[in-house]
């Protein structure tokens, strides 16, 4: 059965990478960047919230390089800047700065139009046909350009009170 992880987790993001380009590349990455050999079980240990088994930076480093090389977002970046948003935004008094805000809308629409597009390619995994893998990742793309959307709503809405 497979486990619920908060899709906003280092686990959630060492899944995905696991997911998209195979624990043998993951594995190969680690090696080629660390010069250490992983197993299959230490990074799948990694994925799981219910261990104490917490992946190093350098090997997340490894995992996102692996994601890059295939032309896959890197997930343990993009988990990394989540973090951070959600811990300034409730951490903050500050209202936004709505021009930034609109910047990185902007921008996540844009990794958006590119997955679309790359997915679409005939060079693409499955050629105009989206792969379980490729629509996996512009759902991914999808909910991020939604969370930025919704940051900005919100934002919005508390500058008008």
């Amino acid at each position: 059965m497979s486990k619920i992880r908060n899709i906003n987790s280092i686990e959630s993001a060492v899944e995905y990478a696991i997911k998209s380009v195979g624990v043998k590349d993951c594995i190969e990455s680690i090696k080629d960047l660390t010069a250490q050999n992983k197993s299959e079980s230490a990074i799948y240990k990694w994925s799981d919230p219910d261990t104490d088994q917490n992946i190093q930076y350098r090997f997340a480093i490894a995992l996102d390089i692996a994601c890059l090389k295939k032309g896959i977002k890197p997930p343990m970046l993009s988990i990394h800047q989540e973090i951070l948003d959600s811990k300034v935004i409730s951490g903050s008094n500050e209202k936004y700065d709505l021009i930034n805000e609109l910047l990185k809308v902007n921008s996540e629409i844009g990794v958006l139009n590119n997955s679309v597009e790359s997915s679409t390619r005939d060079d693409s995994d499955e050629g105009a046909k989206l792969s379980p893998r490729e629509l996996s990742e512009i759902k991914d793309v999808l909910s991020s350009v939604e969370n930025k959307l919704n940051k900005l709503k919100a934002s919005l809405f508390q500058e008008s009170e």
